[in-house]
């Protein structure tokens, strides 16, 4: 095992902070890549769903 212990894992080396930072960040911005597509949707959805109503007082 490359590791010997959990807090030997964890620090990886003395690099921890640095390695630990990217994996959080790229789980960030995986999250943001899945839930933003839902929200942009919904907001033009909403848009739409407003033009038409002006449009049929029209």
């Amino acid at each position: 095992m490359p590791f010997d212990s959990l807090a030997e894992f964890w620090s990886m080396g003395g690099h921890g902070f640095y390695v630990w930072t990217v994996v959080l960040f790229f789980a960030l911005l995986l999250v943001l890549n899945l839930v933003s597509p839902s929200f942009i949707t919904r907001r033009i959805k909403a848009r739409l769903k407003r033009q038409q109503q002006l449009q049929q007082r029209r």
